[in-house]
């Protein structure tokens, strides 16, 4: 698996990753990006920020042309550890029992069932649409999470005499 920290890109071993991913679908901004070039004309890839958001934004495009299963894989390695601090964080403001990784499984599942919902307008596209779906899914499990726990107090008050 492929290590991605988003400020310290090891850009030679994504690089191989990205090129042999455009030989398997033939997505020009793969191939670009696999050279450290910018994607598209007027794009940027300066900051490690930047390029790696158009690895996202351009992998996430490419998955939705092609439903390649590794390029998927690769989008998941590149988002997975930024998308669980995003899950982590937002469950510590809360008081119920979630498992971060459920949610973020439940994500990543709602990110491949609906690419054509994807736009890749901009660098940061896909990182701002998948923690919107990552918000919204957390926002489903802690409603089930309410529910449950209303449940489990009404069958307490009943068994008590």
């Amino acid at each position: 698996m492929l290590h991605v920290n988003h400020t310290s890109v090891d850009r030679a071993a994504l690089g191989e990753r990205l090129f042999e991913l455009w030989e398997r679908t033939g997505s020009p901004a793969l191939e670009a990006l696999a050279h450290g070039r910018a994607p598209f004309e007027g794009a940027s890839v300066e900051t490690p920020q930047l390029f790696v958001d158009w690895v996202s934004t351009c992998l996430m495009d490419s998955y939705k042309d092609t439903a390649d299963s590794q390029v998927f894989a690769l989008l998941f390695e590149l988002n997975r550890a930024s998308f669980l601090y995003a899950i982590q964080c937002n469950l510590r403001r809360s008081y119920h029992q979630v498992d971060a990784q459920d949610v973020l499984q439940e994500v990543f599942l709602n990110i491949y069932r609906y690419p054509h919902r994807f736009l890749a307008d901009k660098a940061d596209a896909f990182r701002g649409w998948g923690h919107r779906i990552a918000r919204n899914t957390l926002l489903k499990f802690l409603k089930g999470a309410t529910r449950l726990s209303r449940f489990q107090a009404i069958d307490e008050e009943i068994t008590q005499p």
